[in-house]
């Protein structure tokens, strides 16, 4: 394991709330603590659909610029793309993450795939 794969397995994860949960469609609202991050993963058939409620969130998804998530802004991940997400502010960041199109998976990379 790299250096920078250490650092970020010692980060907190989020905590979870499932608001809506269908077979196909949820809803959770999620919280990082400041420095929490949402390991690098994708999903083989589910969008990923974030919406910022409180705080500053450094999303991440593969062949695409960094993007900063605040109050209000939003960002769609298709399937298949690697993504994951950081709090990069001083204080909790807060986010709903709307899940749909799909079966549910959680598929991270393996060590060659790592950034």
């Amino acid at each position: 394991m790299s250096e920078s794969q250490e650092k970020a397995s010692a980060r907190p994860g989020p905590s979870r709330k499932v608001v809506v949960l269908e077979d196909s469609f949820r809803v959770t609202e999620m919280t990082l603590p400041p420095g929490g991050e949402v390991r690098p993963h994708r999903h083989t058939w589910m969008t990923d659909v974030f919406y910022g409620l409180a705080g500053e969130l450094l999303l991440k998804v593969e062949g695409q610029e960094a993007f900063r998530l605040a109050c209000g802004a939003s960002a769609e991940v298709r399937p298949g793309l690697l993504h994951g997400a950081r709090n990069v502010g001083a204080d909790e960041g807060r986010f709903l993450l709307v899940q749909h199109g799909g079966r549910y998976d959680f598929v991270e990379p393996s060590e060659d795939m790592a950034e």
